[in-house]
């Protein structure tokens, strides 16, 4: 047992960071005022997306022949089993950058903001897991493998499909703006409801379905309001921007119940999202004016 919050608990605890900071700052009287307004962003994402375990900083011949060897927690290099990259469509609820507490001193350059996202799907191949897909009878080229890397003529090759649904909660520590644009840089903190099938030789293998994980990114957004030049139209109130976020590495293993071929539990697997966005941003009033 860790002393970890639940991830279960994640959920609610977003919500009511986010209920509390909106409602400090801003004073709201009721639940319309609370959540008013919205805003829809929505445009074109290329996302990158990698699974890999971590590589053991001391390699021998004794700790890859021996089952549930130790790692050596401090050792960040990591072994990749699966790196593609795909272009989709993709939307989002949630807020612009907000700035409640401009006017405090040391503070005019914080922001926040949540969002809650569209769904994800990727299908691959991921190689060398959960192990090269060799018996301790063959030892020498198993180790021969496992120092060599993954070779897609030799290791074991397992399909896998991850979906995911995802909410976070951004704080810029460097924020700048004006009437026409914004730019920020900040740390977020998020919650993945993810589903992952690995199926091999069409036999399923493993099935996990709405697990939960937590993630940690950073991220770089700027924007540029166009609704200026559309005036009383659809438009109006719209946000042209660009986004880059990159997820921290050994950051929560997606759970896999699979077995290498010599019945031990394999290395923890983990995932990593990097992706960029281009797209707009529109301002929805659910209060009439």
């Amino acid at each position: 047992m860790t002393n970890r919050i639940s991830e279960r608990t994640y959920y609610p605890i977003l919500f009511s960071i986010f209920l509390g900071l909106q409602s400090f700052f801003s004073g709201c009287k009721t639940l319309e005022s609370l959540f008013n307004p919205i805003y829809i962003t929505a445009g074109f994402e290329d996302s990158s997306i990698l699974f890999y375990s971590r590589e053991s900083s001391a390699r021998t011949l004794a700790n890859d022949i021996i089952p549930n060897q130790t790692e050596l927690s401090g050792n960040n290099e990591y072994r990749t089993h699966n790196f593609s990259s795909t272009e989709r469509g993709f939307f989002t609820i949630g807020s612009l950058p907000q700035r409640p507490w401009k006017d405090l001193p040391y503070m005019k350059y914080f922001a926040y903001k949540f969002s809650i996202e569209s769904p994800r799907l990727y299908r691959g191949t991921l190689l060398h897991y959960p192990d090269a897909g060799f018996s301790l009878n063959d030892v020498t080229l198993d180790y021969a493998l496992q120092i060599n890397g993954p070779d897609p003529l030799y290791s074991r090759k397992v399909d896998y499909m991850y979906y995911d649904t995802r909410a976070f909660a951004t704080l810029y520590a460097g924020y700048f703006d004006n009437p026409n644009w914004f730019l920020g840089f900040g740390f977020g903190l998020g919650v993945s409801q993810y589903s992952l099938q690995l199926v091999e030789n069409q036999r399923e293998i493993s099935d996990i379905r709405n697990a939960r994980r937590n993630i940690y990114n950073t991220s770089l957004i700027y924007g540029y309001e166009i609704g200026k030049f559309f005036d009383r139209t659809i438009l109006d109130q719209t946000y042209f921007f660009v986004e880059i976020t990159n997820e921290f590495l050994f950051q929560n293993p997606i759970r896999a119940t699979v077995l290498t071929v010599n019945g031990a539990t394999p290395d923890s697997l983990y995932l990593s999202l990097q992706y960029f966005r281009i797209g707009i941003i529109k301002e929805i009033n659910l209060i009439q004016k």
